[in-house]
């Protein structure tokens, strides 16, 4: 019920741009471009993939626990409630 199909000729960066936050796999360029459009992103890494500080993520939280990113997304939610 929550997924929504989108175009394959839609920019990544024109869907980030009407996104409120992005939770992308470390490292694709969804969670670099949103970081410089100043939007809310992270990594996540579930499979401890990669090190926290690893220097491929430019500054792009990396969160690799279920439990942190579900609080992570009731933030978010929140502060987006908030702000409306």
């Amino acid at each position: 019920n929550n997924i929504i199909i989108i175009n394959p000729d839609v920019s990544a960066k024109r869907l980030i741009e009407n996104c409120l936050a992005t939770i992308s796999m470390p490292f694709t360029s969804t969670g670099l471009i949103a970081n410089n459009l100043n939007k809310p992103s992270i990594f996540y890494d579930p499979v401890n993939y990669v090190q926290e500080n690893d220097k491929f993520g430019s500054g792009v939280k990396i969160i690799k626990d279920k439990n942190i990113l579900e609080n992570y997304i009731k933030n978010l939610d929140h502060k987006f409630k908030k702000d409306l």
